[in-house]
């Protein structure tokens, strides 16, 4: 016996499914977690029933992995060697039985896992720590680093970590002590989560954020006000596990990327799954082919019941390639990046296809200089194609050399009194559009001109000083100035 002298601690079990040779299921099977911990992975082969390893954290320099285990845990290949580990609270154990790492932050109750950001394409985890201490962290699985974290002097028992809010790139996370709901920066998005439940999460309706499970009923953030709404509300059925308020199974199980809901009766005499009516626009292959989800499923009701989480990123950042939709590339050329891992990508340009990778390297071989054209990716992303587009221009050079007598004539600068940016033409044009654009791609404004002036003027005393590309359309013809704010 340990932990206590009355077998509550000795007695806390886990299980989970890993594939520990990256081929084979394993099944690992768990003892302890508020001190000594003890896991052991067995095979099932050829009819026999094998211990494949046994790991104890009693053992000779396994001391810093006891007090690490939660009431839950996750399962992944977070080290990117193609096999399972065990994330085992604020420790992980490797897929040969050794500890990869341990953190010391210690118990807690709830751990999500998944690719929170895109671009990283990488497995975080947003967890919860009893200690009165450690709070909440966000950290990264393959090494234990702490991303960032909120302290508390609170034991805080719940967190939750979902895509609610398509305003900020990723998985947003909160907790009962976390300040509110906060971004993969560790910014806060909304300083409340009155309207924000944290027991269990469910694809539920058609678009690509995620909802929230609670009791027998399914709700809405609304990211527009804060409030929510209700989608579901099993009324003549019954949670699971007192304030812990879960269904049976929240899991994608009939195979069209939603989740269903599975709750027992009020009588307990019979079990309702319940399907989204919901239409959607989206059709995926099933989450069920991914590992890191479909072992999440079959762990969810392992001690405290905690939701899906795959090991992709699934969110409202899918299919949004570009974050500027005007970019201006400098020395004639310009990398474009997908923004994320997909299955498949297509660029084109012209009518012509410049690409099939993640990036793209354009330069005048695929883009004519001094000219805006249409840059169209299509990527595929568990079989449903997404488009986006962006309007790429490539100077001749960094300082946009003149390339015709329309070029020489026209003249942009920094006017130091008035803190404006004046541009004068040689002759009055009926239609002028001019855009002013950062060393980086980013459009700062935009500015129209159609009374036939010979002159445009923009205010720049809120703009910050540095080097910007001054873009002036004249319909026909374009012509790019080099402008230093001083």
């Amino acid at each position: 016996m340990w932990g206590d002298d009355y077998g509550n601690r000795v007695d806390r079990f886990l299980a989970c499914i890993a594939y520990l040779d990256g081929i084979h299921p394993s099944v690992v099977m768990c003892r302890g977690y508020y001190t000594r911990s003890v896991l052991v992975a067995y095979d099932w082969q050829n009819g026999e029933l094998t211990e494949k390893w046994n790991f104890d954290s009693k053992d000779y320099g396994n001391s810093g992995y006891a007090g690490q285990g939660y009431h839950s845990l996750r399962v992944g290949d977070v080290d990117g060697d193609g096999k399972d580990e065990i994330v085992y609270g604020s420790c992980t154990i490797d897929d040969n039985g050794k500890g990869l790492y341990t953190t010391g932050l210690g118990h807690g109750d709830a751990l999500h896992m998944t690719v929170f950001d895109p671009a990283d394409g990488g497995l975080q985890l947003w967890s919860c720590h009893e200690n009165k201490v450690d709070g909440s962290t966000f950290r990264d699985t393959k090494t234990g680093n702490i991303i960032f974290q909120v302290k508390s002097t609170d034991d805080v028992g719940r967190c939750m970590a979902a895509d609610i809010d398509p305003n900020h790139k990723g998985v947003e996370m909160w907790s009962s002590r976390s300040g509110g709901i906060r971004n993969i920066k560790g910014e806060v998005v909304n300083s409340s989560t009155g309207s924000v439940s944290s027991n269990m999460a469910a694809w539920w309706d058609g678009d690509l954020l995620r909802e929230l499970e609670d009791g027998v009923g399914v709700t809405k953030y609304n990211y527009s006000t804060g409030g929510k709404t209700t989608l579901l509300n099993a009324s003549e059925c019954s949670s699971n596990n007192s304030t812990k308020a879960t269904p049976c199974l929240a899991a994608d199980i009939l195979g069209d990327w939603r989740e269903e809901v599975l709750l027992r009766t009020l009588d307990n005499k019979a079990l309702r799954l319940y399907v989204s009516t919901e239409e959607t626009n989206y059709r995926f292959h099933t989450f069920l082919e991914d590992p890191v989800y479909r072992i999440s499923v079959a762990t969810q009701n392992v001690a405290y019941n905690q939701p899906t989480q795959p090991g992709f990123y699934f969110g409202a950042d899918l299919g949004k390639c570009f974050t500027e939709k005007t970019i201006v590339g400098k020395e004639n050329a310009v990398t474009l990046d997908a923004g994320m891992n997909y299955d498949s990508y297509q660029w084109m340009a012209n009518g012509k296809v410049i690409g099939s990778s993640r990036t793209i390297n354009l330069t005048a071989n695929e883009l004519p200089l001094n000219t805006q054209t249409t840059v169209t990716l299509d990527v595929t992303f568990r079989g449903f194609k997404f488009e986006d587009s962006a309007d790429v221009t490539l100077t001749s050079s960094s300082t946009a050399i003149e390339t015709n007598q329309l070029n020489n004539q026209v003249k942009a600068f920094y006017c130091s009194p008035d803190k404006s940016i004046q541009i004068e033409f040689p002759d009055s044009y009926s239609d002028i559009e001019v855009s002013l654009i950062s060393i980086e791609g980013k459009v700062i404004c935009k500015q129209r001109e159609t009374s036939g002036s010979k002159a445009i003027k923009i205010p720049a005393s809120s703009i910050a000083k540095g080097v910007y590309m001054v873009h002036i359309n004249f319909g026909a013809q374009n012509v790019i100035k080099k402008i230093v704010l001083m």
